[in-house]
């Protein structure tokens, strides 16, 4: 009872994205669909009149049961023609709307867990696949409805002429019930081969992208990829094969029992017409209907197994939305600082990432003052980068808390929070747009101001760039659209870090390996420039600036240098204060200098 609970929970949020794409239309499409299956319906009890009239020799009666069949059939086609176009349109209403609703859900998801976790990424590659399934929810919905009043109303005529057919309807159960079962069987198939479709997807993207080409080429594995995508989807095909032959297996079972009932049906009202009791236009008429009736359980049972692919595909919907909402709420409400006096502070955090049973972080304690510019530095896996989620909140601790100016970090409002932070990542995303709304995304308020654009650029180090390009700041990016300009990775990256330099007055400013792409000496050269608006922003506010970067040389001017190994942090102090210590910063400073000799 649950499992239908949920389908039907499912259908009903399905139809809401109905009616919320356009009401009206969907009311109508409704009226239409009963008003047109009625008239079809009572159609085919004109045949009756008809036969009776006929041999009864009552010609008067016999015209108005034409008469009767003739209007019947042309509200029927009006109605069917009509809701027809009206269908097709209310689906791509839904559909846009569908597609909206999971672009919305997914990329207001406060953190990062759903991308992360195998399952998850295994149900939102599902629900990107079937998506289209969803919109489709309402059509077949009112073909069900439709397959329903038939089987009422034919049922009911049926039921006039021998008070047992009424049990006819109930035959169908049994190839409903098999059908879905033959269903769960096919989905499950679909969810256990689901991650290998993600493999034999993402081989496919390698294939095919641009940035393998070179690689592709140098080493040869072209063939290579394509063997095994081919036999990925091989496997695939085998396990679902199995299944589909067990569906089909189980709907001739189900079928079976209304063969039964139908062929019992035609044996009775043609012993009832040899005993008198039934005329000819009830026999005409119950082979009429028995035959329409085992058409309308087909029907019927199609539209069931259709809800049921269907209803599999909202759950993925419903469950992306009821985590989207868990996920908000547990977000805080408390309001963020205009400014930061004490800073912020990482109390005994421990940190491992879902499904994993490996501690990134170990009992993380560090303070970092208002106002200052801090550099994590340390391996690769070290932990470096898992700070800088935290503090985003991407993720929440396992043990442990973050506070800023001795609040909770969980306990603030995350909008808030997200709102008076700024970031550069190294996997930094190219966005094909025009470069003033590339680089303007960084803070929507101010895309349109050219003051606030400039400046983003110069301290990026990207404004030659921009003098460099045919169209300046309203140059298309990109090469994946005609028209656009493509840049190198060094030049991308300037834009993202244009980008971060956008927010106005940010508590939090993070550069994640910032300027990997880019020389020592530019990135050296871009650092100085970050420190210089850093101390400024700390001045007015209390901002803080953390900087991750293997390049030691590059941080030497922070205010505190923290060392990360292992998930620990091993030391933190100044630059003068760690090369007296003589620990692990001095000896990779200087096997760094001697490097750059």
């Amino acid at each position: 009872m649950s499992a239908l609970r949920e389908r039907l929970r499912g259908m009903v949020a399905m139809m809401r994205l109905g009616y919320e794409a356009d009401r009206m239309l969907m009311v109508t499409v409704y009226a239409l669909t009963a008003l047109g299956t009625l008239a079809l319906v009572g159609s085919l009890y004109c045949f009756k009149l008809l036969a009776d009239a006929v041999l009864a020799g009552d010609s008067g009666a016999a015209y108005r049961a034409a008469a009767i069949f003739a209007v019947a059939v042309a509200v029927n086609g009006l109605c069917q023609s009509v809701a027809l176009g009206q269908r097709t349109t209310l689906a791509d209403k839904t559909n846009l709307l569908v597609d909206r609703r999971i672009m919305e859900i997914t990329s207001g998801v406060p953190g990062l867990e759903h991308y992360e976790r195998p399952a998850h990424a295994d149900e939102i590659a599902l629900l990107r696949q079937l998506r289209s399934q969803l919109s489709l929810v309402v059509d077949y919905t009112l073909v069900t409805l439709a397959v329903v009043l038939r089987v009422v109303v034919t049922t009911a005529i049926l039921t006039v002429i021998y008070p047992v057919f009424i049990l006819l309807p109930l035959f169908a159960v049994p190839s409903i019930w098999m059908t879905a079962r033959a269903q769960r069987a096919s989905f499950a198939a679909i969810m256990s081969t689901a991650e290998k479709g993600r493999l034999a997807d993402a081989i496919f993207n390698v294939a095919i992208s641009p940035g393998s080409a070179k690689e592709l080429r140098v080493f040869g594995f072209g063939e290579e990829l394509a063997r095994r995508e081919r036999e990925i989807r091989s496997d695939m095909a085998r396990v679902r094969r199995r299944a589909a032959l067990r569906a089909s297996a189980l709907n001739v079972v189900g079928w079976l029992a209304f063969a039964v009932a139908f062929l019992g049906a035609v044996v009775i009202v043609i012993l009832l017409a040899i005993e008198g009791r039934a005329t000819v236009g009830n026999v005409f008429l119950t082979l009429l209907l028995a035959a329409q009736l085992n058409s309308q359980v087909s029907m019927l049972v199609t539209s069931v197994k259709g809800l049921m692919g269907f209803a599999t595909t909202t759950d993925k919907y419903l469950w992306l939305r009821e985590m989207a909402e868990q996920w908000k709420s547990r977000s805080g409400h408390g309001p963020v600082p205009e400014r930061l006096t004490d800073g912020i502070a990482l109390d005994d955090v421990t940190f491992r990432y879902p499904g994993t049973d490996v501690d990134v972080l170990k009992n993380v304690s560090l303070h970092i003052p208002a106002g200052s510019i801090v550099a994590l530095v340390g391996d690769n896996g070290a932990g470096k980068s898992t700070l800088v989620k935290l503090l985003s909140r991407f993720y929440e601790p396992q043990q442990g808390r973050i506070t800023v100016d001795g609040e909770p970090l969980d306990g603030l409002d995350l909008q808030q929070w997200r709102s008076r932070l700024s970031a550069g990542f190294q996997d930094f995303v190219r966005f094909e747009f025009v470069l003033r709304e590339s680089v303007g995304l960084g803070n929507l308020e101010r895309i349109d101001d050219e003051a606030a654009l400039a400046a983003a650029l110069d301290q990026g180090g990207a404004t030659e760039l921009v003098a460099s390009l045919p169209d300046g700041a309203e140059t298309e990016l990109g090469g994946s659209f005609s028209g656009g300009r493509e840049l190198s990775g060094g030049q991308w990256q300037r834009l993202a870090l244009s980008r971060a330099m956008m927010p106005d007055s940010p508590l939090l400013v993070m550069f994640d390996e910032p300027a990997s792409g880019l020389d020592p000496h530019a990135e050296a050269e871009l650092f100085d420039r970050y420190a210089t608006v850093a101390r400024q922003a700390g001045a007015r506010n209390g901002a803080i600036t953390l900087y991750v970067s293997h390049r030691l040389s590059t941080v030497r001017m922070a205010d505190l240098i923290v060392v990360v190994s292992g998930g620990q942090i091993v030391e933190s102090g100044s630059h003068q204060e760690l090369m007296r210590r003589g620990g692990a910063y001095a000896e990779a400073y200087s096997a760094q200098a001697q490097a750059y000799q």
